[in-house]
């Protein structure tokens, strides 16, 4: 893995500027970009991502989120050498500009220890990337105050049941898009809850099971669970109020596509009569059935201790670079607290020898 020394970041107030003028159920596909490479007629799409927001003392973090399976960090799930090859990110830019693709090197993304989870995160510098400030960008905040993350508060307050609507922005290699990235958006149920692994997709760690076609392109789709008006749900208000905070939309992010289940299933098909079945036994069919990567493997990762120590790390490089110093009359007194703390008994040893100064000295003899 990449050495962590220190995550590209930005003032929060700079993110949420770029991004309050943005009507985000319009702009639900813009949260989503193209994993690609080039070939000798343009380039080929791998794979969706999308970006998430991690705030931290006042400044956000950006990070694009896919499957590992998509950008193979490494040589292979077992050799864990570094694969330096490139693979970019492509990503769409406001009015008839062409989208803007980024090369990234396969081994700078972070991937969890357990080779059996297959998440990857890749830490975005939204200042070096986007200097005309024109990326169409709408990134996930995964603050728990922004309700947009399926944490287990959400999953108290709404619930989740088999048969409930997901929907998913992603890529189509069918139609990826000359000029401009063009997802589409497949729309879903929720099949299975994540109780148990998936034989041959997830093998050590429960998952979802989506119901929906899912094809090439759609593995690293966020998967949002859609909190429609009406719903039997206590769907999140759009404006906050100042002693509750909701989300800003009606939906929150459960998980991201993994890939989907196929089996053998010509013993399904129907034949006529004594005519023979023209499909054959050993043929591998697509279930209709995808599997989703719950939300918490990919949490797990962002909040893991080296992540966070670098973020912290800029944090810590942006105040020495400010000269930001405590200015508080108390500065002292902290210091002088301080001090004390590295003897416990100063004041007792302080006492014994302000009375030895002043007691008198009694007459000899």
């Amino acid at each position: 893995m990449v050495a962590l020394q220190g995550h590209p970041g930005l003032p929060s107030w700079l993110v949420a500027e770029r991004c309050e003028a943005m009507q985000v159920d319009d702009q639900i596909l813009n949260r989503t970009v193209f994993l690609v490479q080039p070939s000798s007629y343009g380039f080929t799409a791998d794979g969706t991502g999308f970006l998430m927001d991690v705030e931290c003392e006042g400044m956000s973090f950006l990070y694009v989120v896919t499957c590992r399976h998509v950008v193979r960090p490494t040589v292979s799930v077992r050799d864990l050498a570094p694969n330096t090859e490139p693979i970019w990110i492509r990503i769409n830019r406001e009015g008839d500009k062409p989208p803007k693709t980024i090369e990234t090197k396969r081994s700078d993304w972070l991937y969890p220890t357990n080779r059996r989870i297959d998440v990857c995160v890749y830490p975005f510098d939204l200042a070096k990337h986007n200097p005309d400030n024109d990326l169409e960008v709408v990134h996930l905040s995964s603050s728990p105050e922004h309700h947009l993350i399926f944490r287990e508060e959400q999953q108290r307050r709404w619930g989740l049941t088999l048969g409930d609507e997901v929907f998913m922005p992603s890529c189509f290699v069918g139609r990826v898009g000359d000029r401009k990235n063009i997802p589409v958006l497949r729309i879903g149920s929720i099949a299975a809850k994540p109780d148990e692994p998936i034989a041959g997709v997830s093998h050590q760690n429960p998952a979802y099971l989506i119901e929906t076609r899912s094809l090439g392109g759609v593995s690293g789709s966020p998967v949002f669970l859609h909190l429609e008006p009406g719903h039997r749900r206590q769907t999140p208000k759009l404006i906050k109020s100042p002693d509750e905070k909701h989300s800003n939309a009606p939906y929150c992010l459960i998980g991201m596509m993994q890939g989907f289940h196929s089996g053998q299933y010509a013993d399904d098909f129907i034949a006529d009569g004594d005519v023979e079945k023209i499909v054959p036994a050993d043929v591998d069919f697509n279930a209709g059935i995808g599997v989703a990567v719950p939300i918490n493997q990919i949490m797990d990762l962002i909040d893991r201790s080296d992540l966070v120590e670098a973020r912290m790390g800029t944090v810590e490089a942006k105040r020495k670079q400010t000269g930001h110093r405590d200015a508080s009359s108390r500065r002292s007194e902290i210091s002088s607290e301080d001090s004390g703390e590295k003897n416990p008994k100063h004041r007792e040893d302080f006492n014994s020898l302000l009375g030895a100064a002043v007691r008198k000295r009694e007459p000899e003899g």
